[in-house]
């Protein structure tokens, strides 16, 4: 019985942990972005590589297509605008971070000039 026990146990621990729509996600070069429906970035002009092919940032979650979308439009009747990781390697152009907008994601994820 305890050897059936671990061996499930094992089983459980080495299923990866499936992402969330909206959950933080970064690339090897620490550019961030949030784990979205690829329809929805696409949709929001955001780019799901940024150095190349990538894939699993955001890995697990096939039933929604899921990436991690970089950059996407937020604010677009003011043109500029994107998404991004307030404290992350890229910074706004001139400093203008902007509100939550339409940026889903954690707090300091927002809409950037």
């Amino acid at each position: 019985m305890a050897s059936t026990l671990s061996v499930l146990l094992l089983l459980l621990l080495t299923i990866p942990a499936e992402s969330k729509v909206g959950e933080l996600c970064h690339d090897n070069s620490g550019n961030y972005g949030t784990c979205q429906a690829a329809l929805w970035c696409r949709s929001h002009s955001g780019k799901t590589s940024t150095t190349g092919s990538l894939s699993g940032l955001c890995p697990n979650d096939t039933a929604q297509k899921t990436e991690c979308c970089f950059k996407p439009e937020c604010a677009p009747q003011h043109g500029g605008w994107f998404c991004d990781y307030q404290g992350g390697r890229e910074n706004c152009r001139d400093g203008a971070w902007g509100g939550k907008l339409d940026c889903p994601g954690p707090a300091r994820y927002r809409c950037c000039r």
